[in-house]
């Protein structure tokens, strides 16, 4: 990656300036269609209306929380458009911080990793280097999302707030891909072969830097790293990357669904946390816990404390159940 991030920033906010008209009136709202769940039964009912190769899930443990990748919510900005930094002289500064923040994470950790790690991706591969930094928890442009609907669920309720309302989220990943890669520019792929162009910037190492760093546009594209760490095989890890880190990944979602004259269209199944025992119960029985989807002992241990914390919990409804029915006969005023 260039050292010149800020020349690098001023072309990603002249292109999103530049951009904005075509999808700055559009609501992303508008393209979301929301499905309740009330029980186990509804949920296998939108996995079968959604469930087929090209739609990607991902899993929130809160209703209310919006998509954002683990870089943007780090340095809070981008804010919402590009004239708004314009007018505002000190959030100009900031909304530099996601193109900074890229380039010195990725600098100091490829400088380190080799202390702690044998088999490195080579400089140029950076779809490999994101993905070795998501996978340790580093931040990145990169939002996980996964080819199996059950596994979202289980990122959405195995530490949701049972007060509050979690989501699991689908996408035609296919229809994103077409569309970005006409909009970036990418040698056009059909809908049925998502992840071709994990192919493509393994071959092509600098053409990565070119469409993502050095000229970004305005857009949202499916990519999976070529070499698949044991974590994201078990579970089923893929990863939509916006072009542009000036803009939030919602507003590079949106320029999208603005490209592809409303083909694209999401949809989020809010699950509210009455049920949430019931789905940790029919997932386990899948073999889908902490223990499968995090090999190892840390991974174990975490399946551990998380089962004996749902025991907990269901014991402690109960009883609150069994109060509620002895006073049942009680009228209430």
């Amino acid at each position: 990656m260039s050292t010149d991030w800020i020349q690098q920033y001023d072309r990603a906010l002249a292109e999103a300036a530049a951009q904005m008209a075509t999808w700055d009136s559009i609501a992303l709202s508008e393209y979301v269609q929301r499905d309740r769940i009330e029980s186990w039964t509804d949920f296998e009912r939108f996995v079968r209306e959604h469930r087929t190769p090209n739609v990607f899930f991902r899993g929130q443990g809160d209703a209310r929380w919006s998509l954002r990748p683990s870089l943007e919510r780090l340095t809070s900005f981008p804010i919402g458009t590009p004239d708004e930094a314009v007018k505002k002289g000190a959030a100009a500064e900031l909304i530099q911080d996601a193109f900074y923040a890229e380039f010195e994470l990725s600098r100091e950790f490829k400088r380190r990793a080799h202390h702690y790690l044998t088999h490195l991706p080579d400089e140029g591969e950076q779809i490999e280097w994101l993905a070795l930094m998501q996978h340790h928890g580093v931040p990145t442009r990169l939002l996980d999302w996964t080819l199996s609907p059950y596994v979202a669920a289980y990122f959405a309720v195995y530490e949701a707030d049972p007060r509050q309302d979690a989501t699991v989220w689908a996408v035609d990943a296919g229809l994103l891909q077409q569309t970005a890669a006409r909009v970036l520019g990418l040698p056009a792929a059909p809908k049925s072969a998502v992840g071709r162009h994990r192919e493509y910037f393994y071959l092509h190492r600098s053409e990565f830097e070119r469409h993502f760093i050095d000229n970004p546009k305005v857009a949202v594209l499916p990519l999976q790293p070529y070499h698949m760490n044991e974590r994201l095989t078990v579970q089923q890890g893929v990863f939509l990357c916006p072009a542009n880190i000036v803009l939030s990944f919602e507003n590079n979602l949106r320029a999208l669904v603005a490209q592809a004259d409303g083909s694209i269209c999401l949809y989020r199944a809010d699950i509210p946390g009455s049920v949430r025992h019931e789905f940790l119960y029919e997932l386990n029985r899948m073999n889908i816990n902490h223990a499968t989807l995090f090999p190892g002992l840390d991974g174990f241990a975490a399946a551990l404390r998380y089962a004996f914390k749902s025991a907990y919990e269901q014991s402690v409804e109960g009883l609150a159940r069994d109060r509620r029915g002895d006073d049942a006969s009680v009228p209430k005023r």
